[in-house]
């Protein structure tokens, strides 16, 4: 049989990519994400109630507080792999509380760079590769999540809790404090010295000091690449979770702020650019002709689109491409079919769709990747209608690198 000319190359870097991906299965917290909402919300909260700053309540505060925009019942996530250190349930100041301790591979350190108050600076945080994240002011923290438990960016550990307007009479899920999560980043002293197994009190008792205690978003940040996954949408029994950090890590799909978005709809532009990353594919200044009236050039996905164009790949609708328009599952094979180029089926079977045949133009193209074993039914069902999602491009792209590879 013959290959597209460009499979060679792919073969080469995709046996590089097992390799390297392969690694250990340790619980090593490798990546760090935000523990609650999006990235963007979150960057600012350093200077709300930053690490050693103090309101009336007391000094030294031993954490960040993410105050979210409606943050009562807001779901919060471990922030990196680890095991849970600490589960502890204490009164409206306090409500539930989950420590999680992360570690690194011996002999590497998390970066700590800026991260250290001034009046800390005898605290020396060279080479530390265990560290430990505190999540406070929570509610409903899951029954099965006990201490000695693996987590990572996609465990739940509860939801932040309402505020009690009357301290004395408080509900269990409620708090004495406008909702926020308290957070915390500390280090094996903080947990050896403070009281409860290391859940303390939140505050030092000295203004401006946050002592064995790190700045949360400024390490998040040092420690973090939440665009490549893992995801906090993304659980490990998710059937898609394989194919998901695979394009991820290969930045062939990302996410936003520590989440894939798996069941959102993959648009007609999204899906271009996807396969261009997939393929490696240059970009040549002369194939943009201005033909879209709603592909600019300044278009983030223009490159990928005229490629396609270029190439004979994909077609608009007179001088329109309609670049957001979520794509279905039949326009979808045609345009990964011609995408990746390619020519002839080698082997296997396919079974034929109730919902799906010789009468729609797109259909060998499905009948054809499904021979490839890379689009297929659900009993009996293609969905031809249906929009492909994020999970099912990211399994349409993983499966069409790896059967060019083993074909």
């Amino acid at each position: 049989m013959s290959f597209p000319r460009w499979v060679l190359s792919v073969i080469v870097v995709l046996v590089i990519a097992v390799v390297t991906t392969t690694g250990n299965c340790e619980n090593f917290a490798s990546n760090f994400l935000f523990p609650v909402g999006e990235r963007e919300v979150l960057t600012w909260t350093d200077s709300s109630n930053p690490l050693g700053n103090s309101w009336s309540g007391g000094t030294g505060h031993l954490g960040v507080d993410y105050w979210m925009p409606s943050a009562a019942n807001e779901p919060v996530y471990a922030v990196a792999n680890g095991t849970v250190s600490k589960v502890y349930y204490g009164g409206p100041s306090w409500r539930g509380v989950v420590i999680v301790r992360h570690e690194l591979p011996a002999g590497q350190s998390f970066d700590f760079n800026n991260t250290v108050l001034p009046a800390n600076l005898e605290v020396n945080p060279t080479n530390l590769g265990v560290i430990y994240s505190l999540y406070g002011h929570l509610k409903n923290i899951p029954e099965t999540l006990v201490e000695g438990q693996e987590v990572g960016p996609y465990t739940l550990l509860g939801y932040l809790c309402a505020q009690c307007f009357n301290p004395n009479d408080c509900d269990p899920d409620e708090v004495s404090w406008v909702p926020h999560l308290h957070f915390e980043i500390k280090n094996q002293t903080a947990i050896d010295e403070a009281w409860n197994d290391g859940v303390g009190h939140g505050y030092s008792g000295t203004r401006a000091s946050a002592p064995n205690h790190y700045r949360g978003t400024r390490f998040i940040l040092n420690n973090s690449n939440p665009s490549l996954g893992p995801f906090h949408d993304v659980p490990h029994d998710y059937w898609a979770e394989d194919e998901i950090a695979y394009v991820a890590a290969r930045e062939i799909a990302q996410g936003v702020g520590g989440f894939f978005y798996p069941e959102n709809p993959v648009t007609r532009a999204e899906l271009c650019t996807m396969i261009s990353r997939a393929r490696k594919l240059s970009w040549n200044e002369s194939w943009y002709d201005g033909s879209f009236v709603d592909v600019s050039r300044d278009h983030s996905h223009c490159e990928a689109i005229y490629t396609f164009k270029h190439f004979g790949w994909v077609s608009g609708v007179g001088n329109h491409f309609y670049p957001d328009n979520p794509i279905m599952r039949r326009n979808a094979a045609k345009i990964v079919f011609n995408g990746f180029e390619f020519t002839e089926t080698f082997g296997g079977t396919c079974q034929f769709w109730l919902d799906f045949g010789y009468f729609d133009d797109n259909y060998s193209y499905a009948r054809e990747l499904c021979q490839y074993g890379i689009m297929n039914g659900f009993k009996g069902y293609f969905h031809p209608n249906k929009n492909l999602s994020r999970a099912e491009m990211a399994a349409v792209i993983y499966r069409t690198l790896q059967a060019l590879e083993e074909n």
